[in-house]
């Protein structure tokens, strides 16, 4: 129960929302249901997608409505509002669907009525008369006129109907041939071929949403249908989502046997593509295609047992059992006589060890334990992959259901697959990551290539696997022996191989294939460098696009070695990772020169020096004429910030300006144990936090001083009160603001104004004249 309330109600929301989108999608009226009650049930599945971050266009709820409707009744009112252009909102459809409710209703009502008068009526027609004659019908003068008439135009539907079908395509013939005149074959093909190219994809889209696997298809042949119908789609200006068609993938799939996989599909979320669905779905169609056949092979031997059983004598008696003091005896000699004799054992073959001489059932050797591929295994192989060596040949494995190589130098067609998305189980049920897939080519001794396709890519695997069942799929056969084996290509020999260390390995021209494939590398190489530079030395992923659609001539595989052209052109700085932050006050401090400003401040100055305290972001601004004044205002600064906070600073961290570089600020650095940490030359991202303080002070600074309109001069007035609204308000960098962190109160903002703002100051008493004005107009 927790499970089916987790699945129903839990989730990410991802899951959530295609839960709900694909119970929408797949709903049918209710018969039990009037249509009022039916737009009620869908509207408020309307609105819990919405609710789930599923906004739904008026065309996606039109489509959902005619799907959920059912075919028996509705199927002209379908094909009606599929075509029809007016029909654009889904309130224009609800009014629509409850005026033809009401008239299948009253359709419905006049029906029984003439049922019944219809029976009165065939009841009163069939009297006779009086002397057991039927009554003839009234004679008619024009019935020859009218029978040539009828007959001429029976000739010339005929003659139509036959142009229209000797001009269509051998796979609509069927779907037309039974149209009964011309003008329906005529109407039914402007339904499905004409209108405008919005009605058109109404009906390609509802078609495809309302579609149901067909139960004599196998999963193969329903990929491509549904394929088809996405194509179609696509053709007509619908290019769907991979979201979207996994849920019409699902949707079209039976729900009598596939409601567990459905339900699992979906809500798992490593399913993301339609090709990640195909392969699930291709799994458990085998999965379902052998848990078929082995219900089949129990049954049957089941049958078998019980027939056998219920056998009677011909005297029609059934047969005693022996008594019980010689019952066993007596079973022996029944069974014995039944068989004609005791069986040679010298030819039986046991299916457990393989050996001769004896059935499975006195096998001394353990069980073998037989196992089913089950839909989330990707591949099966034997446990001899677990071997300790790794080995470089090729193994012929008859349990392998993939062909697996451990080594990628020999693939010639290579595609990548995400870590996670596709495993290996082996023997032991541990698993190991497929990278990649692809063709592989192997040069055999017999002179022949052998060609692998799908090859699976797991560094992790020991051994090189040849799946015998891949392989006999495509025509070849095996012949085993216990000194080697055989393959061939219909009746003809393609290759050999050898048993060693008791597996069978397939004999391959070593030199010959270490020289094809170093040539083939080789030649890869010189071809893909040749493109390279006629593409203007673009990258390989995009080179690998344009030849996996053939633009690139004879070149299937994109090998680029280091392009020295390339390293001196597009030569880019690696990102600055997040640096070490420190964890009490003083620890570490930033600190950095800005200017020179081109005009001087009002106090003289056209420098200002930024120390930054890197546990609180608190900062110290002051201006100064001269970066020789450097020195002196870090003097001011240790002596204040230590008395304040008791605490010594451990480090100073600054560019390599000269200013910083004299012998007085290092002597200075040494006598109070002040670890310096300089930035590499033309690297300011080192000392990042200063740097973007100086931005940011400056920014404020142009801003406050546009608004206030005051000349350039009055710079450093706005830089010391922007440094000071720095250190009371939030930043990124801390967790409250740096005010709070530096002194452990929360700052006050009442007494703030617009800098540059006007205002009235108080004149001193001793400053006054009986009649002089109390205050003087300012500027904050």
């Amino acid at each position: 129960m927790w499970n089916q309330l987790k699945i129903a109600f839990g989730g990410t929301t991802a899951t959530r929302l295609r839960a709900l989108t694909l119970k929408f999608d797949s709903y049918k009226m209710n018969p039990q249901h009037s249509m009022p009650e039916h737009l009620r049930v869908m509207s408020a599945m309307i609105r819990d997608l919405r609710s789930a971050g599923n906004v739904l266009t008026d065309e996606q709820q039109i489509l959902a409505m005619l799907r959920s409707l059912p075919d028996a009744t509705w199927d002209h009112f379908k094909l009606t509002m599929t075509h029809n252009e007016m029909v654009k909102t889904f309130n224009d459809l609800k009014c629509h669907l409850e005026l033809e409710a009401e008239r299948q209703d009253a359709k419905r009502g006049n029906q029984a009525l003439v049922v019944e008068s219809g029976q009165r009526k065939t009841i009163g027609s069939k009297r006779k008369r009086q002397d057991g004659k039927a009554r003839q019908g009234p004679a008619r003068d024009n019935a020859p006129k009218e029978r040539e008439t009828y007959q001429n135009w029976v000739k010339k539907d005929r003659c139509v109907r036959f142009t229209m079908l000797a001009s269509m395509h051998n796979d609509l013939i069927g779907e037309f041939e039974n149209c009964a005149t011309a003008q329906e074959m005529w109407n039914q093909l402007k339904i499905a071929f004409g209108g405008t190219t919005a009605t058109r994809l109404r009906a390609l889209t509802l078609k495809f949403d309302s579609y149901k696997m067909n139960p004599q298809h196998s999963m193969p042949e329903h990929l491509r249908v549904m394929s088809a119908m996405i194509r179609d789609l696509r053709s007509a200006g619908n290019v769907l989502t991979d979201e979207q068609q996994i849920l019409a993938m699902l949707r079209s799939l039976p729900d009598a046997t596939w409601d567990h996989f459905k339900l699992t599909m979906t809500h798992n979320e490593m399913v993301k593509t339609f090709n990640d669905l195909k392969c699930h779905l291709e799994l458990e169609a085998e999965r379902q295609d052998a848990k078929r056949g082995n219900q089949a092979l129990v049954v049957e031997s089941g049958q078998r047992k019980t027939i056998g059983s219920k056998r009677k004598r011909q005297d029609g008696k059934a047969r005693q059992g022996p008594a019980r003091d010689n019952a066993p005896k007596e079973r022996v000699k029944r069974r014995r006589g039944k068989r004609g004799g005791k069986k040679d054992k010298s030819k039986v073959t046991c299916y457990n060890c393989q050996k001769i001489g004896h059935f499975a059932r006195d096998c001394t050797e353990p069980k073998k334990v037989q196992s089913y591929p089950i839909s989330r295994i990707d591949c099966l192989v034997c446990s001899h992959v677990l071997v300790a060596h790794t080995d470089p040949n090729w193994i012929v494995d008859t349990g392998a259901t993939k062909h697996v190589a451990r080594d990628r130098g020999g693939f010639i067609e290579y595609r990548r697959i995400p870590v996670g998305n596709q495993s290996v189980f082996m023997g032991n049920s541990s698993a190991e990551d497929v990278l990649g897939v692809g063709t592989y080519q192997l040069k055999l001794q017999s002179g022949r290539t052998l060609i692998l396709y799908d090859v699976l890519y797991a560094p992790g695997v020991r051994h090189n696997l040849i799946s015998v069942i891949a392989l006999v799929e495509l025509g070849f056969s095996f012949n085993f022996s216990r000194d080697g084996f055989s393959i061939y290509l219909g009746n003809k020999p393609f290759g050999h191989g050898s048993i060693s260390s008791g597996f069978y390995v397939l004999d391959l021209d070593g030199l010959n294939n270490n020289a094809f494939m170093a040539f083939h590398d080789n030649d890869v190489v010189s071809s893909s460098m040749k493109w390279h530079a006629r593409l203007g030395h673009i990258g390989q992923d995009r080179m690998t696009r344009l030849a996996r659609e053939s633009l690139l001539g004879p070149l299937a595989k994109v090998n680029l070695p280091i392009c020295e052209s390339c390293m001196a052109g597009k030569a880019i700085r690696k990102p600055f990772g997040k640096a070490v932050r420190a964890i009490s006050p003083l620890d570490l401090v930033h600190s950095d020169i800005c200017g020179p400003m081109n005009v001087r401040a009002r106090h003289g100055g056209t420098y200002f020096i930024t120390f930054i305290d890197d546990y609180s972001r608190y900062g110290y601004v002051y201006l100064i004429s001269h970066k020789s004044e450097a020195l002196d205002c870090f003097i001011r600064f240790v002596k204040e910030v230590e008395n304040q906070k008791e605490r010594t600073l451990k480090v100073l961290r600054t560019d390599c300006g000269r200013e910083y570089l004299s012998e007085q600020f290092k002597g200075l650095c040494e006598d109070k144990g002040i670890q310096r940490q300089l930035t590499i030359s033309r690297t300011p991202q080192q000392n990042g936090v200063v740097e973007r303080r100086n931005r940011t002070l400056l920014d404020m600074v142009r801003s406050m001083m546009a608004h206030a309109n005051l000349p350039i001069s009055f710079w450093g007035d706005a830089l010391l009160s922007a440094a000071y609204i720095l250190n009371r308000v939030p930043s990124k960098s801390v967790s409250s603001t740096p005010y709070e962190l530096w002194t452990g109160r929360k700052p006050v903002l009442d007494h703030l104004r617009p800098w540059g703002s006007a205002g009235y100051v108080r004149i001193p008493s001793q400053q006054l004249g009986k009649l002089d004005p109390r205050g003087k107009k300012g500027m904050l």
